[in-house]
C-alpha cells in the first residue's frame, strides 16, 4: 500500500492522549512448561520445573496488552471461550485497560498456546485454536463500530483470514492505517488481504517462506520485501529490524538483552510501532521505541508477563544499541583452501615448507580469507601467538581447526572398542575446541576417518552408533566446545575403513538428530558425497532445510572406483556444481567455501585462485538465473531448464557510469530471458538491479541497469554536508515526474520577479508558500494569483526525512536537529550562465536558531554552488544540506553547465536543472 496512504492516515490521528489502537485477533490460554531441551519423536522428559505457568498468550490479546502498556488506548475484537479460562483471560485483558465490549462468547472452549521453553530460551508451540476459530458471520456493524476513532488496526493470522479480509476493509473506508502480522498461519497472504494492508510485518524466517527468497543478509531481506510489493517491517532478531517502504530504508538497530524467553517479542515489537505511529511519530522514532519493546521482552519469561510499559522503553531509549555485525552473504562468502595442498610443486616456492611457511604461501593466493589447520599435525610445537603472527602477516584469518585422529586409533576414535581410546579421541577434540578459541575460530571439523569397518561381522553397529552419539554429546557439552559450531564431516569409505559407520547424509542428518545438540551441525564434502552416489546439491538442499549446513567442501572428481581425486570444482560435473551453488544460495548458507583439492602436478597458489573465479562464476550465474529456475522446478520441467541454461551466457559487468552498470551477455537470447525472467529485478554480482531494454553492441548484448550507486558523505564544513550519489535514477526520474505532474496544475510553476528583474526560473512551492510581500508562510499565494498551495506529498516528505536519518547511520551520530519539512520550494532553472546569490530570509528566527536543516536535492544539469565563500559541484542525485551555524550563510546557484542531465533523466527532464529544497517552517 502506498506510503502516501500511511503518512495522510496518521497526519488526520487525534494527539497521544486520545488515540485509539484496535486489534482484532485471538486470545489464548498460554500453558508453558519449562524444560532442559525439546523431547524427540516417540520420547517422553521431565520438564524442568514442578508446575506448568498459566498466562494470557494469542498474538492478538498479547498485542493488545503490549499496545495498552504502551499508554494507548486500545479496543480488542476476539472470541472468548464457554470454559473456566474464557472471563479470567478477559478480566486479564481488563485490567490492563483494554476494552473488550465488542467481543463474544464462543461455544468451544477458550484457544490455548502450549509452550515449551528449553534452557537457552527459545520456545517452540502448538496452538490449539478454540474458540479463536469459530467467528460466524461478522457482522459489518459491529467491525464500523469497534473501530470508530481508531489510528492503527492491528491483525494477526491466528484467526480466519475471512475476519482479517473483513477488518481490514472497514478500515480502509475510515482511513485507518492496516498493519498484517504475519505470525500464525504458515500459508501465502492472499492477494485481496496484501492490497488492503498498509503494512506486513513477518519476521526473518517469515518474509522466507512468503517469498522463498533467501533472508540471511541485509541485502537479501531487502529483495525479498521488495518482491511483495508494499511497505514490510521485518524484525531480524539480534540484527535488529527493518522497514522498507517505496521510498526509503530504515534500520533499527538491537538492544542488547540476555534473551529468557522470546515468545511475545515480536509483539511488543509491533505494538509499540503501532503505538507511535498513531502517536504521530517518525517512521524512525516508531522503530527505536519498538526495538526497546521488543528487547525488554525477550528478557522475561511468559508472554503477557514479559510485555513493557511505556516508562521501562524509554529508560531504555537513553542507552545505545548494539551494533551486531551482518552475517557474511551467500553472494560474497570467505574463502578457504586446503592448506596442505601447498607442499605442491615446491620448485615454485622458495620460502619454509613448515606450517607458518605454509600459511606464508597460502597468503599469496588472492581472494583467499581463511586458513584451517589440521588439529594436532599443522599445530604440533606452535604456540596461538606465532599461528595468529603468521596470519596477520600473510593477512589471513583462522577459519577453523579440523580434528585429525592418530594412527593409534586405527580401530576407531569414538567407536573404538576401547573406553580409553574414546576417552583420548573426546579429550582431543576438545583440544581442537580450546585451540580454536585461541585463534578466534568459529569451527571445528570433526572427520572420524578411522570409525568404521572393513568386514562383515567384524563391529557391533548399534554399540558403535551409541559410543559415537554418547562421545560428541560429551564433546558438545564441554565448556571449549560449547561456544563452537562443531561440524561432523562423514565420508563414505577410506583406505583406512572400506565401510563407514555414518555413510551418507541421510545417516549424518539420523545422527544429529540423536545427539541432540544445536552447535552440531555437518559439513559436506563433494567429493564424499559422489563416492555415496549421492547428487551433492540434494545432500546440500536437505542439510540445508534442517539448518545443520555448517560447512562445504568442494571439488570435483572422476567417482572411479572409490577414488576420490580432489579435482578443480565444476571441472568434471559442470551443470551439478551450478545447481549445488544454486542450493547454496536458496538455503542461505552463510559459512565459508573451502575447497578441498589436490593439485599434486599443478600450481597450488594458481589453482586455488581458479576455484576462486570458478565459484565465484557459477554464483554470479545462478544468482542471475534463479528467478528464472524457480517456476521451472515448481512444475518439474526438465527441458524448461536445460533449454535455460543452453541459452544462458556469462554476465559481466563491463562499464560502471553514473547511475548506471552495462552487463554483457554472451548471446542474444541470453539477455533476452533474463529480460523476461527478471524484468524488475537482476543479480548481477551480488548487485540487485533493475534491468531496463536490451540493445546490440557489436558481438555482444548489453542491459543498461539502474543501480543504487553507493553514496559518498563529504562533510565541508561546521554545518555543511553533501552527499554525493545519494539518489538511484529510478528514484531521480519517480520524483521529477510527479514534481512536473504538479507544478502543470494552475497552482503549479509560475515565473517569480525580483524588482523589475524577471528572475531566470520557474518556482513554485508545496506545503506552504512564502509572501514576499507579508515576508511570512501561508497557505495561500497571496502575492502571485492568491490560489491555495499544493499540499506538500508525504513520500516526499518522507524522502527528505530518510535522507537524514541515512546520514546519521552512515556517520554514526546525529549530524542535524531533526527535521519536520512542512514546505518544499521547486525550482527549475531554464537557462545556464550566472544566477542571483542569497541569504536565507524566508524562515522563523526560531528555526534559524535552532539550526534546522535545509535539505536541498539537484536533478538534471550539473551546477556550480555557492555557500559562503565557497563553491562546490552539485550534480544529478546529490543531496547538500546545511544546518546548524550554518543556516545564515549566503548561498544560491552561481551557473549551470548546459548538456550534463545523465541520459537516462532526460526522457523526463530534457533541459536545464530542477532544485528540491525541504524546509521547516
Amino acid at each position: 500500500m502506498a506510503l502516501s496512504v500511511l503518512c495522510l492516515a496518521l497526519a488526520w490521528a487525534q494527539v497521544a492522549a486520545d488515540v485509539t489502537i484496535a486489534v482484532v485477533g485471538a486470545v489464548n490460554v498460554d500453558i508453558t512448561m519449562q524444560v532442559n531441551r525439546l523431547p524427540r519423536r516417540h520420547e517422553t522428559l521431565m520438564a524442568s520445573s514442578p508446575a506448568v505457568q498459566l498466562a494470557l498468550g494469542g498474538k492478538g490479546a498479547n498485542q493488545a496488552v503490549a499496545a495498552a502498556r504502551q499508554g494507548a488506548r486500545v479496543r480488542f475484537l476476539g472470541r472468548f471461550g464457554n470454559d473456566s479460562h474464557g472471563p479470567w483471560l478477559q478480566q486479564v485483558l481488563i485490567e490492563n485497560g483494554v476494552d473488550t465490549s465488542a467481543c463474544e462468547q464462543s461455544a468451544l472452549p477458550s484457544g490455548q498456546g502450549m509452550v515449551m521453553l528449553d534452557a537457552d530460551g527459545g520456545a517452540s508451540s502448538v496452538v490449539v485454536p478454540g474458540a479463536n476459530s469459530d467467528w460466524g458471520s461478522l457482522q459489518p456493524g459491529v467491525l464500523q463500530s469497534m473501530l470508530q476513532g481508531a489510528a492503527v488496526l492491528l491483525l494477526q493470522r491466528e484467526i480466519p483470514e475471512a475476519v482479517n479480509v473483513a477488518a481490514a476493509k472497514a478500515a480502509k473506508v475510515l482511513g485507518i492505517t492496516v498493519m498484517q502480522d504475519v505470525g500464525g498461519e504458515d500459508g501465502p497472504l492472499s492477494e485481496e488481504l496484501l492490497g488492503l494492508v498498509d503494512f506486513i510485518s513477518p519476521n526473518e524466517n517469515e518474509l522466507h517462506r512468503l517469498t522463498g527468497l533467501p533472508t540471511a543478509t541485509r541485502s537479501e531481506v531487502l529483495a525479498a520485501a521488495r518482491s511483495l510489493n508494499c511497505t514490510v517491517l521485518v524484525t531480524l532478531g539480534e540484527r535488529g529490524a527493518l522497514l522498507i517502504t517505496e521510498a526509503e530504508v530504515l534500520d533499527a538497530r538491537a538492544f542488547q538483552a540476555q534473551v529468557v524467553d522470546a515468545t511475545a517479542a515480536g509483539d511488543a515489537f509491533r505494538a509499540a510501532f503501532a503505538v507511535a505511529l498513531s502517536e504521530g511519530q517518525s517512521l524512525q522514532s516508531g522503530l527505536r521505541l519498538a526495538s526497546a519493546a521488543g528487547a525488554i521482552a525477550v528478557s522475561r519469561r511468559g508472554a503477557e508477563p514479559s510485555l513493557p510499559r511505556r516508562h521501562e522503553c524509554e529508560a531504555l531509549l537513553r542507552t545505545p544499541p548494539e551494533v551486531l555485525p551482518e552475517k557474511p552473504a551467500s553472494a560474497s562468502l570467505g574463502f578457504a583452501s586446503r592448506l596442505n595442498s601447498m607442499r605442491e610443486r615446491l620448485d615454485l616456492w622458495g620460502g619454509a615448507t613448515d606450517t607458518l611457511g605454509l600459511v606464508a604461501r597460502q597468503g599469496r593466493v588472492r581472494g583467499l580469507g581463511a586458513v584451517y589447520f589440521n588439529f594436532p599435525q599443522h599445530l604440533a610445537g606452535l604456540s596461538p601467538s606465532e599461528v595468529l603472527a603468521a596470519l596477520a602477516a600473510a593477512n589471513l584469518k583462522a577459519g577453523g581447526i579440523a580434528l585429525r585422529f592418530p594412527e593409534s586409533m586405527r580401530l576407531g576414535a569414538f567407536t573404538n572398542p576401547d573406553a580409553n581410546v574414546r576417552r583420548q579421541a573426546v579429550d582431543l577434540t576438545i583440544q581442537g575446541c580450546a585451540w580454536a578459541d585461541a585463534l578466534g575460530a568459529e569451527e571445528v571439523v570433526v572427520w572420524p576417518q578411522f570409525d568404521g569397518y572393513d568386514y562383515q561381522l567384524q563391529i557391533d553397529y548399534t554399540h558403535a552408533w551409541s559410543t559415537t552419539v554418547a562421545s560428541l554429546r560429551e564433546v558438545l557439552d564441554s565448556a571449549p566446545c560449547r561456544s563452537k559450531k562443531v561440524s561432523y564431516e562423514f565420508k563414505p569409505t577410506d583406505a583406512v575403513s572400506r565401510f563407514s559407520l555414518v555413510p551418507s547424509t541421510g545417516a549424518a542428518l539420523l545422527l544429529l538428530q540423536e545427539v541432540d545438540r544445536a552447535n552440531l551441525g555437518l559439513t559436506l564434502d563433494v567429493g564424499h558425497l559422489l563416492m555415496a552416489g549421492e547428487n551433492p546439491a540434494q545432500s546440500v538442499a536437505m542439510v540445508g532445510a534442517a539448518g545443520k549446513l555448517f560447512g562445504i567442501h568442494l571439488n570435483d572428481g572422476h567417482s572411479r572406483l572409490g577414488a576420490e581425486d580432489g579435482l578443480i570444482f565444476g571441472s568434471v560435473h559442470g551443470r551439478a556444481a551450478l545447481e549445488l551453488v544454486f542450493w547454496l544460495q536458496k538455503t542461505r548458507y552463510a559459512g565459508s567455501i573451502y575447497f578441498d583439492t589436490f593439485p599434486t602436478n599443478e600450481d597450488p597458489v594458481r589453482e586455488a585462485e581458479l576455484n576462486i573465479r570458478q565459484f565465484q562464476k557459477l554464483a554470479k550465474v545462478a544468482q542471475t538465473s534463479g528467478r528464472s529456475i524457480d517456476p521451472l522446478l515448481q512444475q518439474h520441467d526438465a527441458l524448461g531448464v536445460l533449454e535455460l541454461m543452453e541459452a544462458y551466457g556469462d554476465v559481466h559487468i563491463v562499464k560502471r557510469c553514473r547511475g548506471y552498470l552495462y552487463a554483457k551477455f554472451d548471446s542474444e537470447t541470453a539477455a533476452q530471458l533474463v529480460l523476461r525472467a527478471a524484468r524488475q529485478k537482476l543479480a548481477v554480482a551480488g548487485r540487485e538491479l533493475s534491468v531496463e531494454v536490451a540493445t546490440a553492441r557489436k558481438k555482444h548484448w548489453h542491459c543498461q541497469i539502474d543501480e543504487a550507486y553507493p553514496p559518498r558523505v563529504r562533510r565541508l564544513q561546521d554545518g555543511v554536508v553533501l552527499i554525493q550519489h545519494m539518489l538511484s535514477m529510478a528514484m531521480q526520474s519517480r520524483v521529477v515526474q510527479e514534481v512536473f505532474a504538479l507544478g502543470a496544475s494552475p497552482q503549479g510553476f509560475y515565473t517569480p520577479q525580483f524588482g523589475d528583474r524577471e528572475m531566470k526560473l520557474r518556482t513554485f512551492c508545496l506545503g506552504k508558500h512564502w509572501d514576499t510581500q507579508s515576508h511570512a508562510y501561508g497557505a495561500l499565494r497571496s502575492d502571485i494569483d492568491h490560489r491555495a498551495v499544493l499540499p506538500l506529498p508525504p513520500f516526499l516528505s518522507a524522502l527528505a526525512q530518510g535522507v537524514l536519518s541515512d546520514l546519521d547511520q552512515k556517520c554514526g551520530v546525529k549530524m542535524f536537529p531533526d527535521l519536520q519539512p512542512d514546505t518544499c520550494i521547486v525550482n527549475h532553472y531554464t537557462s545556464e550562465g550566472s544566477l542571483g546569490l542569497h541569504a536565507d530570509l524566508d524562515e522563523s528566527e526560531c528555526s534559524l536558531i535552532a539550526g534546522v536543516p535545509v535539505v536541498s536535492m539537484s536533478f538534471g544539469c550539473s551546477c556550480r554552488f555557492l555557500y559562503g565563500e565557497d563553491a562546490v559541484l552539485l550534480k544529478s542525485g546529490d543531496i547538500f544540506i546545511f544546518g546548524g551555524p550554518a543556516r545564515r550563510l549566503s548561498h544560491g546557484v552561481a551557473k549551470i553547465f548546459p548538456n550534463t542531465t545523465p541520459k537516462k533523466l532526460q526522457e523526463v527532464l530534457p533541459a536545464g536543472r530542477l532544485n528540491l529544497t525541504f524546509r521547516q517552517s
